[in-house]
């Protein structure tokens, strides 16, 4: 068992600025996936003034370059927050949101801005690994997040329900079979659960299957 830190005199120990070891103060501590040599993870801490917080790293395991991509602009009255990762192909996709405090009485430095609710615009972005590049693609309804990505179409999430969206950013629907935001993806099926049901989702055929869990058995 080792360390994913290549740095040869690095000691992997709290205080030693090791990108393997969670700051001081991380609530959630998150390794996402793999893509290509490239490992992807966030930390995240919770404050008063800004709610969660997260930093989003990839990590070459074989170079040890680290990048921090999707940075937060936080603490004026026009901020930049990243919400959920979708990593495809040689790309992580993100949702950048941009909130405006302008006009709600917010005082940065004077008063909490989790307390205020700004104007949010949101864009659906993506990084790329071969180009190093974070790209912006189009707007997408405020606070709306990328689940999934397909040959033709993104598969959003909002108001508890499930949509999609044409590459080019146009005719989004709302999905009359998929209800739920998968918390695992394996080829064409999309899994996630709820209390006692197993939900399997074929985006192949556009169906739904569920598995109800009987419970313990003699």
């Amino acid at each position: 068992v080792t360390s994913i830190c290549l740095d040869p005199v690095c000691t992997h120990s709290p205080g030693s600025d090791c990108i393997a070891v969670a700051p001081e103060g991380t609530n959630i501590a998150l390794v996402q996936d793999i893509v290509g040599d490239w490992l992807m993870f966030q930390y995240s801490r919770r404050t008063e003034e800004y709610g969660l917080v997260t930093t989003s790293y990839v990590y070459n395991l074989k170079t040890g370059e680290s990048i921090d991509i999707f940075k937060n602009e936080i603490g004026e009255m026009l901020m930049t927050r990243w919400a959920s990762r979708c990593p495809v192909g040689n790309r992580l996709y993100g949702v950048k949101n941009v909130l405006d405090y302008t006009n709600t009485g917010y005082k940065p430095g004077e008063s909490s801005a989790s307390k205020f609710t700004p104007e949010t615009k949101s864009y659906l972005c993506y990084y790329d690994f071969d180009t190093r590049e974070t790209v912006e693609l189009f707007e997408i309804p405020a606070g709306y997040r990328i689940t999934e990505v397909t040959s033709k179409r993104y598969i959003l999430s909002g108001d508890e329900k499930m949509y999609s969206i044409d590459h080019n950013g146009e005719n989004l629907q709302e999905m009359d079979v998929l209800t739920f935001s998968p918390y695992a993806v394996c080829g064409p099926y999309a899994y996630g659960f709820d209390e006692d049901t197993l939900y399997i989702y074929n985006i192949s055929d556009n169906t739904l299957k569920t598995v109800k869990d009987s419970g313990p058995q003699d």
